[in-house]
């Protein structure tokens, strides 16, 4: 009976994610039908604690048909609406899965198992549930138990180690799931985050397979499974999770819309964008930076009229205006919305600068070490060093450079840390954990450009077609 009541709780955010899926702009790419609802998963968690917060500050009830209520018109309109393709994603859905595919299929199957079963069994006390327990749970029970964002979490010193000032995706997550099932599971819950991993596991196989054949992608999609840091984070129930897919597909997507033109991508893109300064203060800082990176490429490579240029501009920047409220939210409480903030002063850099040595010097062991990360950024960088024509061409140069600002912006944020360098870089390994977050685009770098991979793979398995 939980499990059942757990899979209900899903209900609600996957019908707002499809029906917001529904509503994207007709000149789309092609999704298939399981990109589609992982889709829907991820927008929906989104959007879905975006209205509870904002239910909770204008002081009204979480209450399904409340929360539901805005989407009714917009349900009934996109059963309406058909969609155009113009192409986007090949279409071979209808051809049988060879051997191969069939196998990868059976492993990521084997993969998910482990994670739900692992995450059922693993004890809520271990020192690796530490932060999934003081930072997200204590908001998600305090605000299921108030059944709102419950104002004096925030005003009472003595949980100022929950990090009041961390955004509210996951806490919000957590706690309609604990509505849902009635009671207050913290086991049950961490059924999350196998299906967050899963969702960004389809849609990065979506993103490769704009550019190779499917069982190419799969094999690829398949490799990045078996980083033992994404197993190991799915089972920690941390917000790292939820924060990959958001901010490795909100930066795919922005790629894709420069690449091709095409307005779905840049909603969605858009959205993720917001979705990942939701999940984690620096998807804000990612976000702010992927804006000007693909902003700016746009602007530049586009032949649209200047009109347009300034609209999808005005789009790009919608993240803002979503989130403004918990800003304005968290100032007029006092809160600061960093802990970095006061720390951009030139007194602070000039001090700290030498630290970088000691933060380089880091930064490359942990690439190395291939217990957490296989030879991916091994052979990223070896790649880069042969390639670095191709990775600097565009369009995968606006990627590049995203990708290059990500890992600088972490080395700054060492840099300028408050507290000591080496005691920061290694607690809970954080180092390896917001590594996380730029590794798939590292991959995805890599894997799109291994041209003869689809050939290789055709000539192995004669029975494919792409």
């Amino acid at each position: 009976m939980i499990f059942l009541r757990f899979f209900l709780s899903l209900v609600t955010p996957c019908f707002i994610g499809w029906t917001a899926v529904t509503l994207l702009p007709r000149r789309s790419a092609s999704f298939s039908n399981i990109e589609k609802a992982s889709l829907s998963f991820g927008l929906g968690w989104g959007i879905l604690t975006l209205e509870m917060f904002y239910a909770s500050l204008l002081k009204l009830p979480w209450s399904p048909f409340l929360l539901l209520l805005p989407w009714f018109v917009p349900f009934l309109f996109s059963l309406r609406k058909r969609e155009k393709k113009i192409g986007g994603i090949p279409s071979d859905q209808k051809i049988p899965l060879n051997s191969l595919e069939r196998n990868l299929l059976l492993f990521l199957l084997f993969l998910f198992l482990y994670t739900v079963i692992e995450g059922l069994t693993f004890p809520l006390t271990h020192y690796d549930l530490w932060d999934a327990w003081s930072i997200w749970g204590q908001k998600a029970k305090a605000f299921a138990l108030r059944r709102s964002v419950d104002l004096s979490f925030f005003t009472d010193p003595s949980r100022f180690y929950a990090h009041q000032e961390y955004p509210l995706l996951l806490p919000l997550s957590e706690s309609w799931i604990y509505l849902t099932l009635g009671k207050i599971d913290e086991q049950t819950v961490k059924l999350l985050f196998p299906l967050f991993t899963l969702s960004f596991l389809v849609l990065f196989w979506g993103s490769f397979r704009r550019e190779k054949s499917r069982q190419t992608s799969l094999l690829l999609v398949t490799l990045l499974a078996t980083l033992p840091i994404l197993l190991e984070y799915t089972l920690r129930a941390y917000a790292e999770i939820p924060l990959t897919l958001y901010y490795t597909l909100s930066t795919l997507y922005l790629y894709f819309w420069c690449k091709e033109g095409k307005g779905t991508d840049l909603w969605i893109g858009v959205l993720f964008s917001a979705f990942s300064a939701w999940t984690k203060n620096e998807g804000g800082a990612l976000f702010a930076v992927n804006a000007v990176i693909f902003g700016a490429t746009r602007f530049l490579t586009s032949s649209s009229p200047v009109r347009r240029k300034i609209l999808e501009g005005g789009i790009l920047l919608l993240p803002l205006l979503l989130l403004l409220p918990w800003w304005l939210f968290l100032k007029k409480l006092g809160i600061s919305s960093s802990e970095f903030f006061p720390q951009l002063k030139g007194a602070v850099l000039s001090t700290n600068f030498s630290r970088l040595p000691i933060v380089l010097k880091t930064f490359f062991w942990k690439l190395l070490d291939i217990q957490r990360w296989n030879f991916l950024w091994v052979g990223f960088f070896l790649f880069g060093a042969v390639s670095w024509r191709e990775l600097f061409s565009f369009p995968k140069a606006s990627l590049t450079v995203a990708l290059l600002c990500h890992l600088l912006l972490y080395l700054f944020i060492y840099v300028i840390h408050p507290l000591d360098v080496l005691w920061a870089m290694n607690v809970d390994d954080s180092f390896n954990r917001i590594l996380l977050h730029a590794a798939p685009l590292a991959f995805f770098l890599l894997g799109s450009s291994l041209e003869n991979l689809d050939t290789f793979l055709k000539a192995v398995y004669t029975g494919t077609r792409t």
